[in-house]
């Protein structure tokens, strides 16, 4: 059991953040897109939330007896993180943005892929150790 919540946990939370950074940074080389405007501001580390939203959801799925709605509710959480953005997203003032702002979906979606399978291995869902 403790060998099953560790290889999930890790799962989850450092190879989901691992795979997130290698498509995130693979994408913007292979596609040679525009580097990031330099905001006034200073913000959340993107690697925070996911750490933080992967926590949350690994935890919720590996304590679940059954995993109803919680697909429903990663892809809820994607859009809600996704339309705060949205205000500060203007393609003619930030051609980038719309470019941007899907590799940030796409890259949400890795991460929480990852939080899901190892919240499932944890839960039993997925049967590693027997």
């Amino acid at each position: 059991m403790t060998y099953t919540f560790l290889l999930g946990l890790g799962i989850a939370l450092l190879g989901g953040g691992i795979a997130a950074w290698i498509f995130s940074a693979t994408s913007i080389w292979f596609f040679d897109l525009p580097s990031k405007s330099k905001k006034a501001l200073n913000r959340i580390p993107p690697w925070l939330t996911g750490l933080v939203e992967r926590s949350f959801f690994v935890t919720l799925i590996a304590n679940s007896v059954n995993l109803d709605g919680i697909p429903e509710a990663m892809i809820g959480w994607l859009a809600i993180k996704l339309a705060i953005n949205w205000q500060k997203l203007d393609a003619q003032k930030n051609p980038e943005a719309q470019t941007r702002g899907l590799l940030a979906l796409l890259t949400g979606a890795i991460s929480l892929a990852f939080a899901y399978i190892g919240g499932a291995i944890i839960s039993g869902v997925i049967p590693i150790c027997t």
